[in-house]
Parts: structure tokens; C-alpha cells; sequence
């Protein structure tokens, strides 16, 4: 399948069986192998949370818009984004140490 058939059969999921359960092997490995995406400057600026308690999961339903599919799952993944790495003076700072300079510049 070539990339633009594989964005167009994407489906967003709204219906779990609840009887499925995915084991912390599983989610492990599958981190695992996502903390190795690229990030800029490899920040990697995001930590995640699995929650599989299911009364934390209708707690975070109200944040959700009462999504009915937040307490379906069989656990919510929240991945938290660092926005201290996109601060200008922290990525210029970044770059003086690395000696890493903007091409711009000297046009």
C-alpha cells in the first residue's frame, strides 16, 4: 500500500470490545519502539502516561467531552508534550552550544 492509500484507509476507532486487553509486554514494546521517533535536536520533549484504572479513566472523561470510548478502552495513553523545548531562547541557547548557527543569517 503506497502512503497516500494508507492516510485515506485510516479509521478513527470509537468502539472497543472490552474484553480485549492489550498485556504491559505489549504496550512496553510498543513505546519502545516509539520513543525511537525523530524529534528536533533529539529533545525527545514528551513523556507518557498509561492509565488502565478504570475509575481514573471516567475521571478523565469530563476532559474528553464524555467520549464514551475514554472509559471503553482498555487504557488511555496521554502523551505529554515538554513546550519548554519550542522557547526561543532555550533553542538559540541550544544551538550556541552545539555551534549549530541560522543559514538565514547570512543572507
Amino acid at each position: 500500500m503506497d502512503f497516500l492509500n494508507y492516510l485515506d484507509a485510516r479509521k478513527s476507532v470509537r468502539h472497543f470490545k472490552q474484553q480485549v486487553t492489550i498485556s504491559n509486554e505489549e504496550i512496553f514494546n510498543i513505546l519502545n519502539h516509539a520513543a525511537n521517533a525523530p524529534s528536533g535536536n533529539n529533545a525527545q520533549p514528551w513523556k507518557v502516561i498509561v492509565i488502565k484504572n478504570k475509575s481514573v479513566m471516567k475521571m478523565l472523561q469530563k476532559f474528553s467531552y464524555n467520549q464514551e470510548q475514554v472509559t471503553q478502552a482498555s487504557m488511555i495513553i496521554l502523551i505529554l508534550g515538554d513546550k519548554s523545548h519550542y522557547n526561543t531562547d532555550y533553542l538559540i541557547a541550544n544551538q550556541l552550544k552545539h555551534n549549530i548557527s541560522d543559514k538565514r543569517e547570512n543572507q
